[in-house]
Parts: C-alpha cells; sequence; structure tokens
C-alpha cells in the first residue's frame, strides 16, 4: 500500500493511497465468502456454492463494490498510522480509480501552532482603586431610587412632580390633550417639546398658562414638523422628591443590611470588583494588540477561526471512519445496467418490501443528507440517498434478488416468472 499526504488549508490534509491488486483481490474473495454465506443456490448448501457461480448470480460489479465498503476503511486506519496523523472528525473519502485501488481523503486535524517570541512581551498591569467619590455617587443613586414626594405649597421648581391638564395643538393638528396627567419637571427635557419644562417652572398651584413653542424640523410627527404649537396648561398640585436620610434605617431599606457601615462595605466590594474586571479585560485587549491581533474585541466577536470539522457538525470522534465507507466511481456505482434495473423496478413495485434493510438503510441516510444539505457542508458530497445515485443499494437490490431465487432474466430457478 502506497501513503502520501499533502497539507492543504484551514488545517485540512489530503490522504492518498493506493492499495495493491492483491489486497483488493483478498478483499474480493472475503466479500465472495460473505454472500456466499447469505445466498440460496440451487444444488448446494448456503455458503459452499462455488464463487464463479456466485459472482455470476451477483454480478462482478456487486462483489467488488462489496469489497470496497470493507477496504477502504480499513485501509483509511492503516494509512493514518502510517502518516502519523490523527484526525479530529469524519473525513471526505473519495474512490478516484479502481485499477488500481486509489483513495483520496481530505481529513480535519489539529491546526498547527507556532508560538512567537511571546516573553518579549511585557505590559504593566495596574490594580484599580475604588475612590470615596465613586462610593458618593452610588449612594446618591439608591437614595433618588428611594426617594419618596412629598406634596409642597410652593411654585413648580425643576425636578418637582406636578399633576396638570395640558392642550397643545399646531394649526388644526393636535400634539396633546390630556387631563390630571402627573408629569416630572425638568428644563432640559424635550417631551413632549424642547423648552415644556422650563415653561412649567414658577407657575403655583391652581394657575392656567398659555404659551408657544416651535417644533423642531425633525419631529416624529411630519404634519406639525417646523410649526408653532400652541400650549396651555393647568397645574392641580406640585410635589418635591424627599431624599432619606443616610443611616441604619436607609440601609434596611436597601436590602439585608444591619448598618450603614455593612451597605457601605459591600458597595466598596462591588465596585472594587467591577473595575478589577473592566482591568482585566483592558490588560487582556492590550496585550492582544501588542500581539499583533489589531482590535481584540473584534477578534473575539467576528474573527474567532472555525475548523472546517466543527463546520461539518458532529462526528463519532474517534479515528473518524466515515458513516459511509466509500464513493466509488460513476462507473462503479452507475444503476444503469439491465440486471440491476430489473431488481431495483421490481423493488419500487413492492413498495420497497422486496429487501427491508434497504428501505432502513434509505431511512437513515435520507435525514443525514437533509442535514447535510442545510448546514451547506461538506459532508453532502457522502451522505445520499442510495436509490437517487444508484450506488451500493442498487446492487444489494440485485444480488438480493437474486439470493431469493432469481436469475439474471427475472425468474426463479423453478422456471416460473414472479415480477
Amino acid at each position: 500500500m502506497k501513503v502520501s499526504t499533502q497539507p492543504l488549508a484551514s488545517s485540512q490534509v489530503l490522504l492518498e493511497i493506493e492499495v495493491d491488486s492483491p489486497r483488493v483481490e483478498q478483499a474480493v474473495d472475503k466479500a465472495y465468502r460473505r454472500l456466499a454465506g447469505r445466498l440460496n443456490v440451487p444444488g448446494f448448501r448456503r455458503g459452499k456454492a462455488p464463487r464463479p457461480l456466485v459472482e455470476r448470480m451477483v454480478g462482478p460489479e456487486s462483489l467488488r463494490e462489496e469489497a470496497i465498503e470493507h477496504l477502504v476503511p480499513e485501509v483509511y486506519r492503516e494509512a493514518l498510522d502510517e502518516a502519523g496523523l490523527k484526525p479530529i472528525a469524519e473525513p471526505s473519502l473519495e474512490v478516484v480509480e479502481l485499477e488500481p485501488l486509489r483513495i483520496k481523503a481530505t481529513v480535519p486535524v489539529h491546526p498547527d501552532v507556532r508560538l512567537g517570541e511571546y516573553q518579549k512581551l511585557q505590559r504593566e498591569y495596574t490594580l484599580p482603586e475604588v475612590t470615596a467619590e465613586q462610593v458618593d455617587e452610588v449612594f446618591d443613586r439608591l437614595r433618588d431610587q428611594h426617594a419618596t414626594w412629598v406634596p409642597v405649597e410652593r411654585p413648580v421648581a425643576d425636578g418637582d412632580r406636578v399633576a396638570m391638564d395640558v392642550n397643545g395643538t399646531a394649526g388644526d393638528e393636535v400634539i396633546s390633550d390630556r387631563k390630571d396627567v402627573e408629569f416630572v419637571v425638568s428644563a432640559e427635557s424635550t417631551v413632549p417639546l424642547p423648552g415644556f419644562g422650563a415653561q412649567l417652572i414658577g407657575m403655583p398651584s391652581g394657575e392656567t398658562k398659555k404659551f408657544t413653542l416651535d417644533v423642531p424640523e425633525d419631529y416624529e410627527d411630519k404634519a406639525v414638523a417646523g410649526k408653532q404649537a400652541a400650549f396651555e396648561v393647568t397645574v392641580h398640585w406640585v410635589k418635591a422628591k424627599e431624599l432619606p436620610a443616610l443611616d441604619d434605617d436607609f440601609a434596611a431599606t436597601v436590602g439585608s443590611f444591619g448598618s450603614l457601615a455593612e451597605l457601605r462595605e459591600r458597595v466598596e466590594s462591588e465596585l472594587k470588583s467591577s473595575a478589577e474586571d473592566k482591568a482585566r479585560q483592558a490588560y487582556a485587549d492590550e496585550v492582544v494588540e501588542a500581539v499583533g491581533y489589531g482590535d481584540a474585541g473584534a477578534q473575539r466577536a467576528d474573527a474567532r477561526p472555525v475548523h472546517p470539522a466543527h463546520r461539518q457538525g458532529p462526528g463519532r470522534g474517534g479515528r473518524g471512519v466515515p458513516r459511509r465507507r466509500a464513493q466509488g466511481p460513476r462507473s462503479c456505482l452507475r444503476a444503469g445496467s439491465d440486471r440491476r434495473g430489473r431488481a431495483d423496478r421490481r423493488d419500487r413495485r413492492r413498495g420497497g418490501r422486496g429487501d427491508p434493510r434497504l428501505g432502513a438503510r434509505q431511512r437513515r441516510a435520507e435525514p443525514l443528507a437533509a442535514d447535510a444539505a442545510a448546514a451547506g457542508d461538506a459532508r453532502a458530497d457522502r451522505v445520499h440517498d442510495p436509490r437517487a445515485q444508484g450506488g451500493r443499494a442498487a446492487g444489494d437490490a440485485s444480488w438480493r434478488a437474486r439470493a431469493r431465487g432469481r436469475g439474471h432474466d427475472g425468474r426463479r430457478h423453478d422456471g416460473r416468472r414472479h415480477d
């Protein structure tokens, strides 16, 4: 057996195997013995029929296909050992020539990783510190989240909560017409229009005010964009935000903390943990950038290399022996001979009942072919419908039909035709 290798792109190796003729002949002889043990040949006990008779019954092509089906995975494993390859998934096998028997296997392997002079890269890692200002900012946000609204007897101020009736129009278009709506006043707010909140500041409870505002050109309602809007607003009541005091009661309100000091300790701990995570990520990105991979974030998100074996879907592991042992050349797998064509037509007329094992093989192959087609991967080249491409299935139908006692002309050996 001759074995040669050729590196391919995407961490694959082309394995070319040429099998010696004596080895092929030995495989054909084993195939004859297997088939002879399953054939009913008149005048002979099962397994005792001579090879010429068995070969005449099943056809030389079917006998050779049976031999190749068993020989290919055997020589593939031996070639892997000889070439020192360790596949990580199923290969893509192709029988390219029968005389002599030549096989090509595209084998996915682990990528060849070569480390550069990474030890010369030096980057300083700075441990982040949590400042008192950061802790105070967290406490300010917590107080704002737990604030209460209390009624006040004064004009509206920035940040107050008001209840009001509002009617706004721009020409014949209504912008807003709502009664007793609650609104948090902000001079910087652009809802419903820029400057609306600023017009409310200074209004006492019970007062009605009319004012106009310009509608922006990019306003979402194109019917009023660029026009002038007229508003009439009546304020019913005013409430101010009251922040809780920073004490132990506040700590108990925020969570299951026994004291304000315990809450502060938790806040500092979480701030420190978050800062360290960000610092480590920034440090890792800086190192990746220094190695020469460009934008580290883009590398993680978009440029992670995917091995072809992973795109092909999960294999069975081990030595990567394919589910379908071999795919021979068209001349070997065609279903055009009269003998196999008649046997195949007879099986179809029976609805597949002539050979239940053939139907089971077809049912197993169809979902695999559908999965391969949906994934668009390389396994679609070797997982297929046996009836659609002929192949071994058609050959099997031929010799199995003869095994049931038929001759080349489709007659039983007792002289009766049974179609």
